[in-house]
């Protein structure tokens, strides 16, 4: 197996996620790291002479791809999407050129037209109003007639929903919130009523795992299944932390356009993928809290 993106948020808890399997795992990663178990690649997938070197190297018959621009507060405008369309196209063709099997794309649930707050594969229309949606929609649309086109056995496109948990940038909210309270801060969420589908990030790439050696294709929704307000996910960070008084909330603040409520249908993961959640709000936002506690060293 192969994961590209190894080293971010999602690809470091998938790699862990995948050791769990009779696989060989290698992830590849602009910054490696060192994984017991794991066999680290560092290459620059928007360099096609790199993807060729690394795939000729690893010679993987499964592939998960995760690579892309993720810097919070850039990724959704970023001009480098449309280049990550390019290269993803390039790594599916020299994946298959080299005799891969099976491939599994990461997309996101930001492909969803945001008029409709329930999100069913194949029927609720894809409308993203963001380029970094609009780029995985197109390389969603591109997958399943290249894949043919070139040779691969079969492919599935992952749209993962709102995720927290370990490894998260500091810049996204729960870790922000976090922190601000282990540090004796106030802390400002915007968007409070904003509902969307949460899940631990372990769970997710446990999901991913799961889709990765089954045999399901097709667009698979990543999700919980169920709607959360942002107002109460950080409540219960604030309750968990016994700092909730030091939460302010406010209902507007995004700068495009939003649903007001989007959650998943997960039926397909469910049913076909066989696979459910481990992780309740609770316990996923205890497992958060210790982990950046441990980072920063404050014991607040």
């Amino acid at each position: 197996m192969l994961v590209t993106g190894g080293s971010g948020f999602v690809g470091t808890n998938c790699v862990a996620a995948l050791t769990t399997h009779d696989y060989e795992v290698h992830a590849a990663s602009r910054r490696p790291r060192s994984t017991p178990g794991v066999n680290w690649h560092q290459a620059d997938l928007l360099n096609a002479s790199e993807t060729a070197q690394l795939l000729a190297e690893v010679r993987p018959s499964h592939l998960v791809h995760l690579a892309w621009v993720v810097v919070p507060g850039e990724y959704w405008s970023s001009p480098l999407n449309v280049a990550w369309v390019v290269a993803s196209l390039e790594l599916i063709r020299q994946f298959a050129a080299i005799g891969g099997r099976r491939a599994v794309v990461v997309g996101t649930g930001a492909e969803y037209d945001p008029a409709f707050g329930r999100c069913v594969e194949r029927q609720t229309p894809t409308s993203p109003t963001s380029i970094y949606g609009a780029a995985k929609a197109s390389l969603g649309l591109l997958l399943p007639p290249v894949a043919a086109a070139w040779g691969l056995e079969s492919t599935a496109w992952a749209r993962l929903f709102y995720v927290f948990g370990p490894h998260e940038s500091p810049r996204r909210v729960v870790p922000s919130a976090v922190r601000a309270l282990l540090e004796g801060k106030r802390f400002l969420c915007s968007n409070a009523d904003q509902v969307r589908d949460t899940l631990m990030i372990e769970d997710a790439a446990d999901a991913l795992a799961a889709l990765l050696v089954s045999e399901v294709t097709g667009p698979v929704n990543i999700a919980s299944g169920h709607g959360l307000a942002m107002r109460a996910l950080l409540s219960a960070v604030g309750d968990q932390m016994g700092k909730r008084s030091k939460l302010d909330f406010q209902t507007s603040g995004s700068t495009y356009r939003e649903a007001a409520c989007q959650v998943a249908d997960v039926r397909r993961l469910t049913d076909e993928v066989g696979w459910r959640p481990s992780f309740t709000l609770e316990t996923g936002v205890a497992r958060a809290i210790t982990w950046w506690r441990d980072q920063v060293g404050i014991d607040g």
